[in-house]
């Protein structure tokens, strides 16, 4: 049973809320329930408990008290890597190789504060993009709260360090180029215009602000001629050794481009 309710929330506007019965423990035999409140419409309440009755219909309930950060990981991956394409489920992991050593057998409920930000420290000391695996930790204890793991998120109250080869990078960034001037690259198509492959994809490249694995996409049947058009609506990607195509991730990648006439 559950039923969703409209509230009036401390600064006066309103929400909806639900609450939601989830079954028997197996273990200890007693009635779950869970309440979940600050949706801002009916209809934003009735997807989220769908999502969640779904989930605890094909997971089940679990003695939260025992659940190890691994265990909940790979719930919360076995239902996420539905909803996302193969090269981010091959990035996921790829991350999370790092991630689990550092929380994987510890049980959600004892993980503190102070446990994720000497994660925190450690990736920022090795990595640039350390912020990003804050992020993809971040979900799996969301997740633990939404499945009422945990009450409170411990990641919540990390801060992020400002390290000194960082402020380098940016400041280094600044001062570099890393793009050509119209003349530069006017040079560059000249010098290897010879090369009929290779001053085809870079003239491409500059012309159409593809991506590489968009370029290595492309069909026949996305280039119009008569319109002069290209569509970029696709791209080539690497999974464990294998190539396969893939539409692009979101609505704006998914383009067609106009080109001029010698293109």
């Amino acid at each position: 049973m559950a039923n969703i309710k409209k509230y009036t929330k401390k600064d006066g506007t309103t929400a909806y809320m639900f609450n939601a019965y989830l079954g028997k423990d197996p273990l200890t035999g007693k009635k779950k329930r869970t309440t979940r409140r600050g949706f801002k419409t009916k209809k934003e309440a009735k997807v989220a408990l769908s999502k969640l009755l779904v989930e605890v219909d094909e997971l089940g309930l679990r003695q939260n008290e025992q659940m190890t950060f691994q265990e909940v990981f790979e719930e919360w991956f076995k239902q996420h890597r539905r909803e996302v394409k193969p090269t981010t489920v091959y990035a996921l992991e790829s991350k999370f190789r790092r991630i689990l050593p550092f929380f994987g057998p510890y049980k959600m409920k004892s993980i503190t504060r102070s446990h994720c930000q000497k994660a925190i420290n450690v990736w920022a000391q090795e990595l640039k993009t350390f912020k990003d695996y804050k992020v993809q930790a971040n979900q799996v204890f969301r997740y633990a709260m939404k499945m009422d793991i945990i009450k409170r998120n411990p990641m919540d109250y990390v801060t992020l360090p400002k390290l000194k080869h960082e402020m380098e990078y940016h400041a280094e960034l600044e001062e570099k180029k890393y793009y050509y001037t119209r003349e530069e690259l006017r040079n560059f198509l000249e010098t290897i215009q010879e090369d009929d492959m290779s001053y085809t994809m870079f003239r491409l490249l500059a012309f159409t602000g593809a991506r590489k694995g968009e370029l290595y996409a492309l069909h026949w049947s996305d280039v119009d001629f008569h319109h002069k058009t290209i569509s970029l609506k696709k791209t080539l990607i690497h999974t464990s050794g294998k190539k396969q195509l893939q539409t692009s991730k979101t609505k704006s990648s998914r383009r067609v481009v106009s080109v001029d006439d010698e293109t």
